[in-house]
């Protein structure tokens, strides 16, 4: 008896400093608040006590490939991973409550068949692995070199399908999986060594030509027992064939090596280390690139960019839905606020924010969105009226795209997607740039986490939870209220009119101006600006502005770090002006039920 009484006391003892301090009392004053047990969780402390209007913290440990995506509770509350555990918030309490949760199953399955080749041992032809999707809705695949292997053949990628007639998937490159998958490894076989001219040197073989090729040119991993390393400027000059393979052992291709080639498909490897646009002069027809992961990622040790990877997963999911995808640069990605947002337009429209920084080549994720809309989405976009990039003035890739590029290595078959002749140079440049900055040590089930330790995706609305505190001494970007940012829209206007032509109705609005950054000179150009920019996107066909540039000026003391991000309630306040003029709009075009 007294060994039970003393483990009861013990017991209540620790139930009390686990969660009394943290987590509310857990004595019989106040709201008595309840978190249900279940199968594949434990609660460290299943109920809490809290006064009318306060917050119930619950910590909450799940089983392997499982996690809480839900409660039955009635107001808001608030899911997030913590220490390996999920801390689940019920946000003001008002009557004794009692909470069910709601779980799913994290893991996702694949199965890899080698169809044809071998595995690195020499005798396994399946390989089976499991992936946690807890942090990444849709798993990144195998780069399949380090489990498959066929002599005389290159590993091109994965399809579900035996003969390549299914679902195309890259090396390394993420695709969707409802439970299960299988995935076969695809072959092409090398184009013989006899077509090709060479030297071998201490490091390997260049190709310095070729000849007879078909419409596709395989190149060697081997040529006489010599790692392929180099393609020699003018190898490949002339070339007729359309589709050119090369394998993983290639580190440099020389300027001019494919000048004038019939070239159409590019396929290679990650590991590349010179490439660039100076090696493919006058291909003209040179549309797409196939890449194949064989490196680690290093994205989301990079940059906070590379989570556009993760707000392509939401879309693709996501299609079908009535949707409204928002996009735009920075001002759009940290100013949207994620739950403000879902509350005015959730129980209509799923929400899809796809903002980006806003020096990052905005035609890039244009053309990318194009590939994930239909019918049922609306399009709202606010470009930064003094961003060159944002109205499309600058189609080129430069310096700042090594933060695309910081994403798309988390799933270069969105580059796949894309016809670079759409792009005014610098695709290859800016790659190898990337890669330039790469370092070893990350892995596909990293996430990017902010200098305080924030997660900068939030997988319901696609945005920043960025915790903004208090304002930079100094604001660093500029914002211009010159007329000539708006001189020729007429790139821009063309993306528009494949999404209208979709069904896919355009709005336009503004973003954040600060105008202690404005220059003197301008200060009075706001009306001006208004008008104008009114003038020129309400001229194209299928496209509305609303809003009012005048709601949009904020200063200095409004902005966290630089002049397009906001603190949190100049950010509120911004959220609430895009949703009120929106949802106007959508009223007025019957949009909105």
């Amino acid at each position: 008896m007294k060994k039970a009484v003393l483990f009861l006391a013990l017991l209540f003892s620790a139930l009390l400093l686990s969660g009394c301090a943290l987590f509310g009392k857990t004595d019989d004053s106040g709201l008595r608040v309840l978190v249900e047990a279940g199968e594949h969780y434990t609660i460290e402390v299943g109920y809490v006590s809290v006064e009318p209007g306060e917050t119930a913290s619950f910590l909450i440990k799940t089983d392997r490939d499982w996690s809480v995506t839900e409660t039955d509770y009635r107001g808001e509350y608030r899911l997030t991973l913590t220490g390996g555990l999920t801390k689940l918030e019920l946000l003001d309490v008002q009557v004794p409550t009692r909470v069910r949760l709601t779980l799913s199953h994290d893991a996702r399955t694949i199965h890899y068949l080698a169809n044809g080749g071998k595995g690195l041992d020499g005798v396994g032809a399946e390989v089976t692995e499991s992936y946690d999707i807890r942090e990444h809705r849709r798993p990144n695949v195998s780069i399949g070199t380090d489990l498959f292997a066929r002599e005389g053949f290159t590993l091109t990628g994965w399809n579900t399908k035996p003969d390549g007639s299914g679902q195309r998937v890259g090396l390394g490159s993420r695709v969707t999986v409802a439970d299960e998958l299988t995935l076969y490894a695809q072959w092409e076989e090398w184009t013989d060594a006899d077509r090709f001219t060479y030297r071998i040197t201490e490091i390997g073989a260049t190709v310095t030509g070729c000849f007879d090729t078909g419409e596709t040119l395989v190149v060697p991993e081997t040529l006489e027992g010599a790692p392929v390393v180099v393609l020699a400027a003018g190898a490949f000059a002339d070339c007729p064939a359309k589709t050119v393979i090369l394998p993983k052992s290639i580190r440099r291709i020389e300027n001019g090596a494919f000048e004038g080639a019939a070239l159409r498909e590019l396929h290679f490897f990650d590991n590349i280390e010179v490439i660039a646009d100076a090696c493919f002069p006058g291909c003209e027809d040179l549309s797409t690139l196939y890449i194949s992961a064989i490196e680690d990622p290093y994205g989301y040790a990079f940059r906070r960019e590379s989570v556009l990877a993760d707000k392509f997963d939401l879309l693709i999911d996501t299609m079908g839905q009535d949707r409204i995808i928002f996009y735009g640069g920075c001002s759009m990605w940290y100013n949207l606020i994620g739950p403000d947002v879902r509350e005015a337009f959730g129980e209509r429209y799923t929400v899809v924010n796809m903002g980006l920084n806003g020096v990052c080549s905005s035609l890039f994720q244009m053309e990318l969105l194009k590939h994930f809309v239909t019918e049922n989405d609306i399009l709202f976009h606010t470009p930064e009226i003094s961003s060159v990039q944002q109205l499309l003035t600058n189609t080129s890739l430069g310096k700042h795209e090594d933060k695309l590029w910081c994403a798309m290595e988390y799933n270069y078959d969105l580059v796949s997607l894309l016809d670079i002749r759409a792009f005014d140079g610098g695709v290859f440049d800016s790659f190898r740039a990337y890669l330039d900055k790469k370092k070893p040590g990350g892995k596909y089930g990293d996430v990017y986490h902010d200098s305080k330790g924030y997660a900068f995706f939030d997988g319901e609305t696609g945005c920043i939870p960025f915790i903004r505190t208090q304002s930079a001494d100094e604001l660093v970007d500029k914002v211009e209220l010159d007329p000539v940012y708006l001189a020729d829209l007429t790139r821009l206007e063309e993306e528009y009119r494949f999404f209208t032509g979709q069904g896919v109705p355009v709005y336009v609005s503004f973003t954040c101006v600060d105008m202690d950054r404005v220059p003197e000179e301008q200060q009075g150009n706001v009306a001006r600006m208004d008008a104008l920019f009114r003038e020129k996107f309400s001229a194209m066909e299928g496209v509305t502005v609303v809003g009012r540039l005048e709601d949009f000026l904020y200063h200095d003391e409004d902005c966290y770090d630089t002049v397009y991000h906001l603190l949190t309630e100049p950010a509120r306040r911004c959220t609430a002006v895009w949703s009120r003029d929106l949802t106007a709009q959508l009223q007025k075009d019957g949009r909105w039920e």
